[in-house]
């Protein structure tokens, strides 16, 4: 699992509930400084873990291992002798080991110890232990430290709760945490495990995490997998949205399926009845059954299918559809179908004339007149233009104080079209050394330079531009592309 995100850690969200805790763990460690016996030197052999105690959380820092490997120990842990545990845990006997204290406080000292390769630690046995001592000493301790996630924080509160019958107002009272923060860490053990998961790494935050509670039992189980399979985030908006749309989906086919095993037809997934009705995409509708009658008849035929409307994203559809795999027969044509057609003949035919003649027009090599006054009406009406051209454009055009600043892209072509012949001519090369400067300025993993950047920089450097280190290299690049190219053509047309 991820660290947490920024934003959403555990440690801030107990930093704000922190100084009313303040009471709560100091006295309790003054009334476990009077009950436990004087401090000794125990073999760490002599000393197993808490099986309650999360054994991630007692991990070591390596500043403490290396404190520990210089000094020592200098604050004794807390022991409670073996039999006393058994005789209090019987639940624990099966993974509890024969060494004969079992710790309370000092976990990662211990491990720490361990790790820096001393052979005994400083610590003091508590002789009266019992199954309530330990739950508050083991909160107090890590609470203090934050040190449990907010799903171990829970856990350990319903621990004691349990065991001591204890109200959410006398454990906020006996552990100094507000009741309202322990009811929110407790509706945390409401969730199901992948979210509970998230929420202990910090990529989800407490409160947020509550709102799943609300949504259907379906879409928390969808939103539960999604958080089990999340890495480095989770986003909980976007997981229960698609939950959402998913259950309906299921909902959707579950009843479907259930409409043709009543009516011995097949079932077939919305997006999949094209093809099984063997039709033209986005072309079943016209197989579609909308009546009692012939549902029925189709039903009697063995021409039935069952499937479902589309499930919009946000909501809607998924209402149970009925279709046939008949081809459907063609209604007569309405008089407006038939003027419709018919206006369609005489357009086809029309277009092939006209395009039969322009055959014989370009033939002909045209004025250089006609070409301007073509090539001109082409480039102002805004044939080949673009957004991203226009972007370009805009300030080259200003610049020769061909447009007023500050137009949109519409109403420069508006303005354009306004303009004498002269300065036309002028508006349309300067649209020409946009449209190409946007063609050679694509990202490089959009489109490798190659012979129209070639041809665009050899017109720049004869205005007087002088290339960049980067843009030569790239240049030099795409020279050596172009000449690959045409030596493969040329070994081709060998």
């Amino acid at each position: 699992m991820a660290k947490p995100a920024k934003g959403m850690s555990t440690t801030l969200n107990r930093a704000r509930v922190a100084p009313s805790r303040k009471g709560g763990v100091v006295e309790a460690m003054k009334s476990r400084a009077a009950a436990v016996g004087e401090s000794r030197m125990i073999p760490l052999g002599d000393i197993q873990p808490n099986p309650d105690n999360p054994a991630e959380r007692s991990r070591p820092g390596e500043g403490l291992v290396a404190s520990i490997r210089a000094v020592g120990v200098i604050q004794d842990l807390v022991l409670v002798p073996l039999e006393l545990w058994r005789a209090n845990h019987p639940e624990h006997e099966d993974v509890v080991t024969d060494a004969p204290y079992v710790v309370l406080a000092g976990h990662r000292r211990l491990a720490a110890a361990a790790a820096a390769d001393r052979d005994e630690v400083p610590a003091r046995v508590r002789e009266d232990f019992d199954p309530t001592t330990l739950d508050s000493l083991v909160v107090h301790e890590n609470i203090h430290r934050e040190a449990l996630t907010p799903i171990e924080e829970a856990i350990a509160y319903r621990r004691i709760m349990e065991r001591q019958s204890l109200s959410q107002r006398a454990l906020a009272k006996h552990t100094g945490v507000s009741q309202s923060q322990i009811s929110k860490k407790l509706k945390l053990l409401e969730l199901p495990p992948g979210l509970q998961e998230v929420v202990g790494a910090g990529l989800l935050g407490i409160e947020e995490s509550a709102t799943v509670l609300d949504e259907d039992p379906d879409v928390i189980q969808l939103v539960n997998e999604a958080a089990a399979a999340a890495e480095e985030e989770f986003d909980l908006t976007e997981a229960i949205t698609h939950a959402r749309y998913d259950a309906r989906v299921e909902v959707a086919r579950t009843t479907a399926v259930e409409q043709a095993e009543q009516r011995g037809a097949p079932f077939v997934a919305f997006d999949e009845l094209d093809a099984h009705l063997k039709c033209g995409t986005g072309s079943a509708w016209n197989h579609r059954l909308n009546d009692d009658k012939a549902i029925a008849q189709a039903q009697d035929a063995g021409t039935l299918v069952v499937s479902h409307s589309h499930v919009a994203p946000l909501g809607g559809g998924g209402k149970v559809e009925f279709y046939t795999t008949e081809k459907p027969k063609k209604a007569p044509a309405s008089s407006r179908q038939q003027e419709q057609a018919a206006n369609d003949t005489q357009r086809r035919k029309a277009n092939k004339a006209r395009r039969a003649a322009l055959l014989d027009m370009v033939a002909k090599s045209p004025k250089a007149d006609v070409i301007r006054r073509g090539l001109l009406a082409w480039a102002i009406n805004g044939a080949s233009w673009g957004s991203e051209t226009l972007r370009v454009a805009q300030p080259l055009l200003e610049h020769a104080e061909l447009i007023p600043t500050g137009l949109n892209y519409w109403d420069i072509r508006v303005h354009l079209r306004t303009l004498d012949e002269r300065a036309q001519l002028h508006a349309a090369w300067v649209l020409l050394i946009a449209k190409r400067d946007e063609e050679v300025g694509l990202p490089q993993d959009h489109r490798k330079w190659g012979q129209v950047h070639l041809e665009h920089y050899a017109w720049l450097a004869e205005q007087g531009y002088d290339p960049s280190p980067w843009e030569q290299g790239k240049l030099a690049e795409a020279r050596e592309t172009v000449n690959a190219q045409q030596q493969e053509e040329d070994t081709a047309d060998d």
